[in-house]
């Protein structure tokens, strides 16, 4: 049916925008570790 399309579709923009969002999480993290360990040194 027309909503079940509608929900499909929606469920995957959500999917990719929490991917996206976490990934960039992912990459804060990474940077942040980086700079306190080259702080430590």
């Amino acid at each position: 049916s027309h909503v079940n399309k509608l929900i499909k579709r929606d469920t995957q923009k959500f999917k990719k925008f929490f991917a996206d969002l976490s990934q960039s999480y992912i990459n804060m993290a990474g940077d942040i570790f980086e700079q306190y360990y080259k702080n430590k040194e």
